[in-house]
């Protein structure tokens, strides 16, 4: 792929999962987690990739995941409150 770009790439990874029945950041798809599958793309094309996760209870842990973890500023405020959060950590 080309050089990274001089942008942030910001994940979402503060939700419950509800629709998905599971926790996605930790789903497995072809033996990795799917979290670290949208790091990795990210990081293909971006200079820095944020991680936004829950506000409440520990960090997860994501492994060596080339990211910055940053707790949501609230908790359950959806994904438009989570983006708020990544920018503001940008």
């Amino acid at each position: 792929m080309g050089s990274r770009l001089d942008v942030a790439a910001i994940v979402l990874a503060g939700g419950r999962s509800r629709r998905f029945g599971r926790d996605k950041m930790r789903a497995d798809l072809a033996g990795l987690p799917l979290l670290q599958h949208t790091v990795r793309a990210a990081r293909e094309v971006c200079a820095e990739v944020v991680v936004v996760v829950a506000h409440a209870g520990a960090l997860p842990d994501l492994g060596a995941l080339d990211a910055r973890l940053v707790r949501d500023r609230l908790d359950d405020e959806g994904p438009l409150a989570g983006a708020a959060t990544g920018v503001g950590a940008v």
